[in-house]
């Protein structure tokens, strides 16, 4: 008798059916999926890609922190030379997966880049906009775990100095201090500077003002 044929292989978990199917016809056209990233998202920067980076970002404030991650781990690294390609189980490195990456080989169209980037752009200002007490200390470490989110580390970092009083005394931050010791020291003692600088300048203004004739009332301050 025949021997019965084999049983098909599961679909890879964490993707749909479909998804894992178009994966597979595209072949090299595309880039292998990584299933930390949803499909939602995948799919919100497949119709930013379409667009050259133009569709409207998601309305969820979630997912757009998820696309923003993908469309920087996509990204190439400015000024890194391509490497030869080194397939998967080969004797070299064997990071290539055959799809759209940074080998000489199967290195992304010359658009690619700068979409990602149009697209990680986009997500940051978004970001930026929406920063709040709530969201201002994930949003920090979010930033701070993408490479190239200069922009947003910095302000919400600034964000989150600029409103400490009321950050602190959420439960996240207890948290957060927990988990990010070195980085809640970096903003207290961020919060300590800026907040010594004001007091300085507003002393030396005041001054100023006290030394003005009587004739010549400071207009700035209602004490001189």
């Amino acid at each position: 008798e025949p021997s019965p044929a084999a049983p098909a292989q599961p679909e890879a978990s964490g993707s749909p059916p479909l998804q894992q199917r178009c994966l597979r016809e595209a072949g090299a056209r595309v880039v292998h999926p990584d299933e930390t990233f949803s499909f939602e998202a995948y799919h919100a920067l497949l119709r930013q890609l379409h667009s050259s980076g133009f569709e409207a970002l998601p309305e969820s404030p979630a997912l757009v922190v998820e696309l923003h991650a993908l469309a920087r781990k996509m990204s190439p690294t400015p000024g890194v030379p391509l490497a030869p390609c080194s397939p998967s189980g080969s004797k070299s490195n064997g990071t290539c997966q055959g799809g759209l990456g940074t080998c000489q080989t199967h290195a992304p169209p010359t658009d690619l880049p700068d979409t990602l980037a149009r697209v990680a752009t986009a997500c940051e200002q978004r970001m930026i906009d929406g920063l709040d007490v709530d969201n201002c200390l994930d949003l920090l470490l979010h930033a701070r775990a993408c490479d190239g989110a200069h922009r947003l580390v910095r302000s919400a970092g600034e964000f989150v100095r600029g409103h400490l009083r009321a950050v602190t005394v959420l439960p996240r931050w207890q948290t957060f201090c927990a988990q990010n010791p070195t980085l809640a020291l970096e903003i207290m003692t961020g919060a300590a500077v800026a907040l010594d600088e004001k007091l300085r300048e507003g002393t030396k203004t005041s001054t100023a003002c006290r030394k003005r004739k009587l004739s010549d009332p400071c207009k700035v301050h209602k004490s001189c």
